[in-house]
């Protein structure tokens, strides 16, 4: 479409023509905006601005630099708006709003990207499904604002306390999802002990080992299975109550050995 426009300009044979002609590669520059990486839309940006100052040399018609000058004005700011607000909404729609942690479209992005770079590597991938302990009541005793505050400073340890390429998201309300690239699930439970210091709050985990061919849903179903079960029978990581008395008023239970162990 860049060419084409470029041909129509050189061929323009009067001045009206040739300025719709130039005006059409705004429209491409729209497209690119939208569906392109930001930085290459900026060199696709640059691109239009030197086929238009080319295709206008070699027109027909009368023109000025002036006329190049606005146009290619208008397609640079038609592309670093438009890259700007579509990131923006796309940010938007993978982030969860009170903490800024991945919400569950950002999550499963994310967690295919990395899972698939894990099996190139032939390492092992686990999912930890979390559930704090007695979250309502939080909200009950302090209020929504204290319990949405308890989980932007519970995001915030976890987040600190975690290498940088895992993943942790919240799928909403009290629930967490934790992706462990190159972690083993026998492993896992050091990690959830750095949790575990992290933060006071007291919560309940589900984790199972991710299989290549499992989808991400399969896999959430088990790791939710596992969760639910550990909170019925104390069985899974659970971490261990926290003794300061705390504002947000809540004591977790303690955690039983597995059947077994």
């Amino acid at each position: 479409m860049t060419l084409l426009h470029g041909a129509m300009v050189a061929a323009a044979v009067t001045e009206r023509g040739l300025m719709l002609a130039a005006l059409g590669q705004l429209w491409t520059a729209v497209y690119v905006a939208f569906f392109f990486h930001p930085a290459v839309a900026r060199r696709y940006a640059v691109l239009v601005i030197a086929v238009l100052g080319a295709s206008m040399l070699a027109a027909r018609a009368p023109t000025g630099v002036s006329v190049w000058l606005i146009i290619s004005a208008m397609v640079w700011m038609a592309i670093v708006v438009l890259t700007t607000l579509n990131a923006r909404l796309r940010a938007e729609a993978h982030t969860d709003a009170l903490t800024g942690l991945f919400n569950r479209n950002g999550f499963a992005v994310a967690a295919a990207r990395q899972r698939a770079m894990a099996a190139r590597r032939g390492e092992p991938t686990t999912l930890v499904l979390i559930d704090l302990d007695d979250f309502k009541l939080v909200n009950d005793r302090g209020g929504h604002a204290l319990g949405d505050r308890m989980l932007v400073e519970l995001a915030g340890a976890w987040t600190a306390s975690l290498r940088p390429g895992d993943l942790l998201a919240r799928f909403g309300g009290d629930e967490f999802v934790l992706l462990l690239a190159g972690t083993p699930e026998d492993q896992t439970e050091r990690v959830l002990a750095r949790l575990g210091r992290a933060h006071e709050a007291s919560w309940t985990a589900g984790t199972v080992a991710c299989a290549d061919a499992e989808s991400l849903d399969d896999a959430l179903a088990r790791a939710d299975a596992r969760l639910y079960a550990a909170k019925e029978l104390r069985g899974g990581y659970s971490k261990p109550p926290w003794t300061r008395s705390s504002e947000f008023g809540v004591r977790s239970l303690s955690s039983v050995t597995p059947a077994g162990r």
